[in-house]
This record gives C-alpha cells, sequence and structure tokens, in this order.
C-alpha cells in the first residue's frame, strides 16, 4: 500500500506554501485518494516510487470509461495529480517528475446557456408564498440575478456583510478572496422584505451569522439552492437545463448586452482572468446572428 502520510505532507505544503483554499485542498485530497484506492485495488503497489506514468494513465483510461469524467473534470484531475507528482519528485519520493509526463489535454470551450431576458422575467415574477421560506426563496432568486453570484458565495454570505442603503454585499468567492458585488432596487426591496418578515421567523438557538437561513435555522446548503432554482424554473415553464449557474452567465450577458465594459463584468464576476470573460462576447454574438437569421428579410435561402 503507498504511503497516504505523504497525501496529508502534500495539503499541508499546498496550504502553507501555496495557500490553496480550502475547497482546493478538498478536491486535491478527493483526486489523489481515488488514485490510491485504484493503486492498491488493481495494481497492489507498494511504494509511490514504484508508481510509474503507465499506471496512471491506466487510472485516468479507467474514470474516462466508466464516465466519472467529463472533459473539464479531466482537465482539473491531471491539473491536481501533476501538482502532488511534482511535490512527490522535489522531496525525493519519486525518481522522475511524472508531472512532466502528464499531459494536460487541450479542451474545447463550449458556450454556456444563458435566459434570455424575458424568461429571466417570468421566473423572478413567479408566485412564492408569501411566508418565511417563500420570502426566503424571492430573495435568493432576485439576488442570483441582481449579482451573478456563484452558489458558494450565497451558502457563505453573511448577513453582516450586507449594506441594504450602499446595496452592496461582501463576498468570499474562489481562492478565499473577498469581492463586493452590487444590487439594484429591486433586489434591495425583496431583501429587505426577507430581513423584516422572513429571517427573523428562522432564526433558531443554533442560528449563526449567514444571510439566507433554513427551515431549521441553519445556513442554506448547496443542494437547498439547487433545489430553490429548480423548483423557480419549473414554476416559471421553463424547459432549459436547470442549474443556478445558468443565472450567472445570464447576469453576464445581459449586462455585456445592455453595453457594459468587459472588465467591469470581470471585477463582478469575481474573474482572475479576462481570458474567463471573454466567454461571453462569443454568447452575446452568437445571439445577435441568431437574431439576424431570425428577423432579417434576406437571412435566409429562399
Amino acid at each position: 500500500m503507498v504511503d497516504r502520510s505523504l497525501l496529508d505532507s502534500y495539503l499541508a505544503y499546498t496550504a502553507l506554501e501555496k495557500g490553496h483554499s480550502r475547497n482546493t485542498q478538498f478536491n486535491q485530497q478527493s483526486t489523489i485518494e481515488r488514485l490510491i484506492s485504484w493503486l492498491d485495488q488493481k495494481r497492489g503497489t507498494p511504494t509511490w516510487k514504484s508508481v510509474q506514468l503507465d499506471d496512471v494513465l491506466a487510472y485516468l483510461a479507467d474514470r474516462k470509461s466508466y464516465g466519472e469524467l467529463s472533459p473539464a473534470s479531466m482537465k482539473l484531475e491531471i491539473v491536481m495529480l501533476r501538482g502532488f507528482f511534482k511535490y512527490l519528485h522535489r522531496e525525493k519520493h519519486h525518481p522522475e517528475n511524472l508531472a512532466e509526463q502528464l499531459e494536460i489535454p487541450k479542451q474545447v470551450r463550449s458556450l454556456p446557456e444563458t435566459l434570455t431576458e424575458s424568461e429571466v422575467q417570468l421566473l423572478l415574477h413567479i408566485q412564492w408564498p408569501d411566508t418565511p421560506l417563500g420570502l426566503r426563496n424571492r430573495a435568493v432568486m432576485e439576488l442570483f440575478y441582481a449579482t451573478g453570484m456563484r452558489v458558494g458565495e450565497m451558502v457563505a454570505a453573511l448577513l453582516e456583510h450586507l449594506n441594504l442603503e450602499q446595496k452592496t454585499l461582501i463576498v468570499t468567492g474562489k481562492g478565499d478572496k473577498d469581492r463586493m458585488v452590487l444590487f439594484g432596487d429591486r433586489a434591495a426591496e425583496v431583501l429587505e422584505r426577507y430581513l423584516e418578515a422572513g429571517r427573523p421567523q428562522l432564526i433558531k438557538a443554533k442560528s449563526g451569522g449567514e444571510l439566507f437561513l433554513a427551515r431549521h435555522g441553519k445556513g442554506l446548503t448547496r443542494a437547498r439552492i439547487w433545489t430553490i432554482v429548480k423548483e423557480a424554473m419549473h414554476e416559471a415553464g421553463i424547459k432549459k437545463n436547470i442549474y443556478p449557474h445558468l443565472l450567472r452567465h445570464s447576469f453576464a450577458t445581459h449586462l455585456l448586452a445592455g453595453g457594459a465594459d468587459l472588465r467591469m463584468i470581470q471585477e463582478l464576476l469575481g474573474h482572475s482572468s479576462i481570458n474567463t470573460t471573454e466567454i461571453y462576447t462569443h454568447v452575446d454574438q452568437q445571439r445577435l446572428s441568431q437574431s439576424h437569421r431570425a428577423f432579417h428579410p434576406r437571412a435566409k435561402k429562399s
């Protein structure tokens, strides 16, 4: 059995030296533990020094053949394995740097699906019940579209970081980086109503400072937020693939279509690179092309 203590050493190294976030470390641990289990079961590998490139490639092939890895997940898995094998070589736990031999696959960037502005209007005008949970759900949906927040940011949002007067909220994004998100009058009204008549009714003795509370008084989970979005999409009659990030994509695309600067959108979304944000220019171009083909009298063949 390969030495699992080296995984603990590696995670300590990435936390102290690399400053990796808790979420990144969780993914690293899960990835390497899967490899360890596979090596034990399929290869009976005694030490890390005996692990060969063929073993790692066979492991990845197994994951792919069972449909466990999408192209994006495959790329992420290889990146994390490369980091670990680079560490093993540097610390003299492996004679070769397998990281140099593991190639990262090129990934074709698919355009994100978005909602139209009319679909968003349908989504945000559904009739939630006038109860604490209904007020909370309406506030969640309004804030998603108003700010372009990620699900994890919504889960971790704290009441103390909300400023209704200035219409701002401080959230913690990827890499544990804080940023300010902005929202408008409509979201402020819905949030104020939730804070006056919804959240106080959900507070229990075990409640913390999370902005959005569940029925039992603790903060909402990712799974519950997914359910809220799914319920809203179903109620609005929207048939597209349902996931919370759809509102983030729609937020960015609609800002761009309205004339917002790409750099501003990058800052609002919390992207570290403008390259990530640039995909929305392609989404907007695609939308314009579809509109041209649909409505221009000479865009179609006779």
